[in-house]
């Protein structure tokens, strides 16, 4: 648990950074670079998770990954996090997708699609994390999962960037992404 902590806030931290040195202070939905708000510093900045929303497809990775996100669950959030219903799919999965209808109660959970919009100056950060997950069996009965992770940020309205993605099936891993530089990502686009 202590150690998805550290992750969670290491890799905010790798995307803030990544933000910085590529000069990317605009926002996806459509805010000025200068603080949001259409350029008046960000003097009365009201986060929209609007940009989330939608369908999110892997580039050019074997097995795809493709995340749908819904609707904000309610009561689930506060100004600057929000959990979505959604889906993740990808044939890793017995059904080929996992639904996520509710969220467990925290960001460890094994079930969630949490999206965070934070401010710091005139920089803001559009991230997301997902995890998807499901139990089940092995050749010999013993249990297992398979298992869809995902931690990243939004580029542009159209363009999610994944800093790390883990993809697991029975246990084994089908793809283990996670740079430890910040400077490579996985890219996801908007459908």
């Amino acid at each position: 648990m202590k150690r998805q902590k550290v992750l969670f806030f290491s890799v905010l931290a790798l995307v803030v950074i990544a933000l910085i040195f590529s000069g990317c202070a605009k926002s996806s939905g459509g805010n000025s670079g200068n603080g949001g708000n259409n350029g008046n510093g960000g003097n009365s900045y009201v986060p929209d998770f609007n940009a989330f929303k939608g369908v999110w497809k892997s580039q050019n990775i074997t097995p795809a990954v493709e995340i749908m996100i819904s609707d904000p669950i309610e009561g689930s959030g506060d100004e600057e996090r929000l959990y979505f219903t959604g889906r993740v799919t990808c044939n890793v999965f017995r059904d080929g997708g996992s639904e996520i209808a509710e969220t467990d109660d925290f960001i460890l959970g094994k079930k969630y699609i949490l999206a965070s919009i934070l401010k710091f100056g005139g920089l803001i950060t559009n991230s997301i994390l997902v995890k998807a997950h499901e139990e089940d069996e092995d050749e010999f009965g013993e249990e297992v999962w398979n298992e869809v992770e995902l931690d990243g940020y939004l580029s542009d309205a159209n363009t999610l960037k994944a800093a790390r993605l883990y993809v697991r099936e029975k246990d084994k891993d089908k793809i283990d992404f996670d740079p430890k530089d910040g400077t490579l990502f996985i890219t996801f686009k908007k459908q």
